[in-house]
């Protein structure tokens, strides 16, 4: 299963080599290294069960939800990001929110909550 695209902070020399090897899109200069993966690849099960994998996915999980923002700092946050995805051109719902490691849905919603 090939990644939607692959994101560099930095500009690597030769980009074209980098996609014809990852066959994928690069960004770079993003505001994150990283692969990119489609909805249906996240749905794919694993071949068979590891318990070391699963207890280290497991760990990941618990970091990632312990790094969670509250509500009231995500709102201070939230500008901050935008003013840094300004200078890299990004600025999508999809960017801010992988910034500030939430789904784009919570973001709407903060949103909503301050119309």
């Amino acid at each position: 299963m090939k990644p939607v695209c692959a994101s560099f902070t930095h500009e690597p020399k030769d980009i074209a080599e980098f996609e014809r090897v990852l066959q994928c899109p690069i960004r770079t200069r993003a505001s994150w290294n990283g692969w990119e993966l489609s909805r249906s690849a996240m749905l794919v099960s694993l071949r068979r069960r590891d318990p070391v994998l699963g207890g280290w996915l497991e760990r990941q999980a618990v970091e990632i939800v312990a790094r969670q923002p509250t509500e009231g700092i995500l709102r201070d946050e939230v500008p901050a990001v935008l003013s840094t995805q300004a200078t890299v051109g990004d600025m999508s719902l999809n960017s801010v929110a992988i910034r500030l490691a939430v789904t784009p849905r919570t973001i709407s919603e903060l949103l909503d909550e301050q119309t």
